[in-house]
């Protein structure tokens, strides 16, 4: 039982912190839906090497 609570733990946690998705109403909750972020321009290949 403590696995399958910490597994969806940490699915909620990924599922709410992730960037470039939409989080839609229907699976997030009114409270937290919102529009895909971070999109494009700024990428791992466009980083410059310090």
């Amino acid at each position: 039982m403590f696995m399958r609570k910490s597994l969806n733990m940490q699915l909620e946690h990924f599922f709410y912190q992730r960037a470039g998705y939409a989080k839609e109403s229907q699976y997030a909750g009114t409270n937290w839906a919102d529009g895909a972020s971070h999109l494009g321009g700024f990428t791992r290949s466009t980083m410059q090497k310090i």
